[in-house]
């Protein structure tokens, strides 16, 4: 059962993890930027980017780990803005993915370093 709906056995369902994030009855401001809306629990299933319940991918504890340590890693050493003129647009596929590359400005704070001998060597600009 879909809400109201019964569905047949058999029949195949899509979720898309795109459109529960945007859906404004489970965030407000769902096109907002606003890392703080996770400081308070939030409803079961209304954050999906791994997926969920039985088959719920393997890696997103180890991903999800990762990428903030690679984050504040990077935040640490570098500022990062888009470049001028260009644009974030979505584009639905498999996944959500950007219709065209992320070409950012980064700007390395030269006082602040990794430790490592050629932390950002000549990088001014990432695509």
């Amino acid at each position: 059962m879909l809400r109201d709906t019964v569905l047949p056995a058999g029949t195949q369902v899509l979720i898309s993890p795109w459109a529960v994030h945007h859906d404004r009855e489970l965030w407000p401001n769902p096109e907002g930027f606003d890392p703080d809306r996770f400081d308070q629990p939030v409803t079961p299933m209304s954050f999906i980017p791994f997926g969920g319940g039985p088959r719920k991918c393997l890696g997103s504890h180890y991903a999800t780990a990762e990428l903030q340590v690679m984050l504040a890693t990077l935040v640490r050493v570098a500022r990062f803005e888009l470049a001028p003129g260009v644009g974030l647009v979505p584009e639905a596929r498999l996944g959500l993915m950007p219709a065209s590359p992320i070409v950012m400005d980064v700007r390395v704070e030269p006082t602040r370093s990794l430790g490592l001998p050629s932390d950002f060597a000549g990088a001014d600009r990432v695509v």
